[in-house]
């Protein structure tokens, strides 16, 4: 049965690396990507982690001061 009658696509792996390779060359963001093939963020994002190429990922990074690192530690008391 079709999700949302939406019909199961197929990529070849032909086609994942070369999108792949425009993300990293900076040609093209990821959510341009998206819009141009019609895919969805967590598709690409999974190809990302298929081919191992873990520096295309987007990284949180949390930046506290000393003050504030003991003002959550507190309160996580």
């Amino acid at each position: 049965m079709l999700k949302n009658r939406q019909p199961i696509r197929r990529f070849s792996e032909s086609l994942k690396l070369k999108i792949i390779a425009e993300i990293s060359k900076g040609k093209y963001t990821k959510g341009q990507i998206c819009d141009m093939y019609g895919l969805c963020r967590t598709t690409v994002n999974d190809w990302i982690r298929k081919y191992m190429r873990d520096d295309l990922m987007n990284h949180r990074v949390i930046v506290q001061t000393m003050d504030e690192q003991t003002k959550v530690q507190r309160l996580q008391k």
